[in-house]
């Protein structure tokens, strides 16, 4: 089984898998795999994804790939919002291959774990409500007031393996898990919205920690008290 560890919204991933004899452990080739025999489960639940677009078999057929005897493959595409909120930031996933035959024993197997998110984020998540492009509220986070001001915000939308938006959290309220950005974020062609994948990540720097404090008219003086 492979653990694929944090892996980005929207990209594609690739598990490779073995099979081998009962009798002396040698390689050996597999029948009967096809897309549906992939099968996909989500925080230790038992209901797999209800789609299969997405899945493709690796080298036409999964099967002894690139003529490797009892190498095969698969690729999930997490860009797929077939079924719709399956995939998103901060859930973790394992897969399962079957059934398939394997020196004449049907069987099946846990080819890959994998969690969806990036890698140094304090939180990922997603928006679960968005008032505006600077006002959203989480699926999950602190109850502590504040506790992400000054963070990073980086938003991936759902259904894209490229399109990205990104601001700096002016404000934070715990009981409603509810982000205000400093500004709106300024790229184009991608609108937030509820569903999106977001991680928040600490603020690096006295630059990003002043940046979620300036006031509201946007001059350099910082709030009272900080």
């Amino acid at each position: 089984m492979h653990n694929l560890g944090m892996t980005k919204p929207g990209s594609t991933i690739y598990i490779p898998f073995p099979t081998y004899k009962t009798s002396d452990g040698t390689p050996v080739t597999m029948t009967g795999l096809a897309v549906g025999d992939i099968k996909v489960y989500k925080n230790g639940g038992t209901t797999e994804r209800a789609s299969t677009s997405g899945y493709t078999l690796l080298d036409t057929d999964g099967i002894d790939f690139d003529t490797l005897t009892g190498i095969h493959g698969v690729s999930i595409d997490l860009s797929d919002n077939t079924t719709a909120a399956f995939w998103e930031a901060g859930a973790r996933y394992f897969v399962v291959i079957g059934d398939i035959t394997v020196d004449g024993i049907t069987t099946r197997l846990i080819a890959g774990t994998f969690e969806i998110g990036y890698d140094g984020a304090a939180l990922n998540t997603t928006i679960a409500t968005l008032s505006t492009q600077a006002s959203f509220t989480l699926d999950a986070g602190s109850t502590d007031n504040d506790a992400y001001n000054g963070c990073v915000a980086l938003v991936h939308d759902k259904a894209s393996a490229v399109q990205i938006a990104w601001g700096y959290v002016s404000d934070y309220v715990g009981s409603t898990k509810t982000v205000t950005l400093k500004a709106v974020p300024e790229q184009t062609g991608f609108t937030m919205a509820a569903g999106d994948n977001i991680s928040l990540f600490p603020p690096a720097n006295t630059y990003a920690i002043n940046g979620a404090r300036l006031v509201g008219d946007g001059n350099t003086t910082p709030w009272d008290g900080v």
